[in-house]
């Protein structure tokens, strides 16, 4: 059904439930042209039996083996380079730079026991290493573990040439260092291969060296791609999360069709400028407010009891670990609820606006700590630490990192105004200025016209205004003009961390296995409001549709 994907170069998003008949439906009546190819992630959670994970760990060891191969030879290079330099001995047989092809063949040759004269291991390097071999269980292990470990090295070490250049934005970045067992993440990547990484079918994927391994997703919407000529695999990184979860991301490269225009409903709803805050996570121009469900408040007791526990183990031991495992799993679970919250926000907005207006802020210099320095100490320096947690909390940058993506996969714009521009401190009527206006001042009252009205709402509208000079959509006025793709988040669903974690009530006939978002296996069929949870506290919250899961985060789907 699609027309020369082949030849279209690298751009993914995928037709979703959409299948290559409403492709065809659409290209008919005008609402697509060709098709777009996009990269992307299918990240599904592992189900390994435990020789398997065992494989996965000793895999896991094998990589940073390579790594820290890698990293010595360079080292290793540049002791040469400094040592003949100050004897005065020439350096021309040296290497000006190690390449990515001279690091991956000398580990090759190392590996099968190629010292000979034809080796591509240098004579300097086996002259300083005349008793070094490689071990057994190399062997045990695909090629990919070691060459994708040495092409991180490699990527490492050109990025702190950039550094050094100034052709590397940000701080300065510091030379390569050698991974620990203790700090390194448990991780190893292998190539998307017919004989390597690819799924067997719904529920199994093939691992080289390992087999086919079980997965907890269901992969259809992968396997379908890559059986229609869609989605074409390019590796695989298997993963190990701070609880010991096991977790499989495909980077794929997915041809989709690409809009026109965006959508009936998005035309009609317009533009939307949104002021990203602490407060409130989101105010819209037309008035409505997203809740900051503040996940980090919410399981601060249950974290607090987690790290006093974890103090009082000692280190090394047993109970030790397992006092991290606890801490951890307390972690992740945070950050899953964070994900598919901002997932189901994000989503939402980019499927009903044509076009979205943002702040650049300037979140790096916001979350700057207050300490100052001995000899000028700061000022209010807990009160500032605790506005940085809230900041990290709301992740703001990671809002706008969505919107970005989304809005080009649903035919939406999305622009940024200056972070400059004063949007809390003007009145959104007369431009009148307030310079006097505090953190602490949550009403802004306009000495010009007179108008009292919400701050955050105030800066949103002034978005709306600097946006609407670089764009000719009209900008929604009022909640009643406004229909949106589905319900925003946050409506009936703020509950405490303990509930959200172990609650799993009954409704009719269906199950709930989490109760609120991020957390994977919700089974509940969706009613004619969409999927939710009923709060006990607010028995009207089912009827009135308060939606728990975000539409585009469940576990195995593409982000």
């Amino acid at each position: 059904m699609l027309d020369n994907l082949s030849e279209v170069p690298a751009r993914v998003t995928t037709l979703g439930r959409r299948g290559p008949w409403w492709l065809e439906s659409q290209r008919s009546q005008g609402a697509v042209t060709g098709a777009t190819v996009f990269r992307r992630a299918y990240r599904y959670r592992l189900d390994p039996t435990p020789r398997q994970a065992r494989m996965f760990l000793r895999s896991c060891g094998a990589r940073r083996y390579a790594h820290n191969w890698a990293v010595d030879m360079i080292y290793s290079a540049f002791d040469e380079r400094r040592v003949r330099t100050a004897a005065g001995i020439p350096v021309e047989d040296l290497p000006r730079a190690l390449t990515f092809a001279t690091l991956n063949n000398a580990f090759n040759d190392w590996k099968k026991g190629r010292t000979g004269p034809e080796s591509r291991l240098p004579k300097w390097w086996l002259d300083r290493h005349p008793d070094l071999e490689a071990p057994e269980w190399l062997a045990d292990h695909s090629w990919d573990v070691y060459m994708w470990a040495i092409y991180e090295v490699y990527d490492g070490l050109h990025r702190w040439f950039n550094s050094r250049t100034g052709k590397h934005g940000g701080k300065p970045l510091g030379f390569l260092s050698f991974k620990s067992k203790r700090r390194d993440s448990p991780r190893f990547k292998v190539a998307a291969r017919p004989n390597g990484a690819r799924p067997i079918d719904y529920r199994h994927v093939r691992l080289p060296k390992i087999g086919a391994v079980h997965t907890r997703d269901h992969m259809k919407r992968l396997v379908r791609g890559i059986e229609a000529g869609r989605v074409k695999l390019k590796q695989a990184t298997i993963r190990q999360d701070r609880r010991g979860a096991w977790w499989i991301a495909f980077s794929v490269e997915e041809s989709v069709a690409t809009p026109v225009q965006p959508t009936r409903r998005m035309r009609h709803n317009g533009a939307v400028a949104i002021d990203i805050g602490v407060k409130a996570l989101a105010v819209l121009s037309f008035g409505e407010t997203v809740l900051n469900p503040r996940f980090m408040d919410s399981a601060d007791r249950a974290l607090r009891q987690a790290q006093r526990e974890l103090a009082r183990r000692v280190k090394g031991s047993k109970g030790h670990a397992a006092a991290q495992r606890r801490h951890a799993r307390l972690h992740v679970k945070v950050a899953g609820l964070r994900r598919n919250y901002l997932h189901h926000l994000t989503s939402v907005l980019a499927q009903s606006f044509a076009h979205i207006a943002v702040e650049d802020l300037n979140v790096k210099g916001m979350v700057a700590s207050a300490r100052g320095t001995r000899a000028q100490p700061g000022r209010q320096v807990r009160q500032k630490a605790g506005l940085n947690r809230r900041i990290h909390d709301a992740a703001f940058a990671e809002i706008r990192r969505q919107l970005d993506y989304k809005t080009r996969w649903y035919g939406g714009t999305m622009a940024a105004v200056d972070r400059f521009a004063p949007t809390s401190k003007i009145c959104s009527e007369c431009g009148w200025r307030n310079p006097n206006l505090t953190l602490s001042d949550r009403t802004f009252h306009c000495g010009g016209c007179g108008i009292s009205t919400d701050r955050d709402l105030n800066a949103a509208r002034n978005i709306a205004r600097l946006a609407s000079e670089h764009t000719d959509h009209a900008f929604a006025q009022g909640v009643q003009a406004v229909r949106l793709r589905k319900p925003l988040p946050g409506h009936g669903q703020m509950r405490h961390f303990h509930r959200a974690a172990n609650l799993a009530p009954r409704h009719g006939h269906s199950t709930i296995e989490a109760a609120l978002p991020g957390l994977v296996g919700q089974t509940r069929r969706p009613g004619s409001q969409g999927p939710g949870v009923p709060d006990p506290h607010k028995p009207s919250s089912w009827q009135q549709g308060a939606q728990v899961q975000g539409p585009q985060l469940q576990s195995g789907t593409a982000h």
